[in-house]
């Protein structure tokens, strides 16, 4: 097994984790449907969109994690990743000019960015 292997197996376990925010995106979208049920109309809708997208976000790194330990279909890891990077990075940036910050955002950012040189070196090899 060669290092860029090895990189790419260990942050794709790592990405796997990523199951966590496709959990929080169905609990976050339960209660969208409650605070719509509620009659928050827009605010409902709000909540249902930001979990829409959380859960869409959890399968790519779900689907990230799978293939990278398997090491197949590189081609697409590397595209849903960075698909993965710029969301986290706009959810950054939102945090910080909204005055919330989420530091754990930069974690994320650092491991998508580790998974990619891990793809790249795997791709080359």
């Amino acid at each position: 097994m060669s290092t860029s292997s090895t990189l790419l197996k260990i942050m794709s376990i790592v990405i796997i984790f990523g199951i966590i925010v496709l959990i929080a995106g169905i609990i976050t979208a339960t209660g969208g449907v409650l605070v719509a049920g509620v009659g928050a109309g827009i605010l409902g809708a709000i909540v249902i969109l930001a979990a829409l997208l959380s859960i869409v976000e959890g399968l790519l790194f779900l689907l990230c994690g799978v293939f990278g330990i398997r090491g197949s279909k590189l081609g697409a890891c590397f595209i849903m990743a960075v698909v993965i990077l710029i969301a986290q990075v706009v959810g950054f940036i939102i945090g910080v000019t909204s005055g919330a910050p989420n530091y754990l955002g930069i974690v994320g950012i650092v491991l998508t960015i580790l998974y990619l040189i891990g793809v790249r070196q795997s791709q080359r090899a």
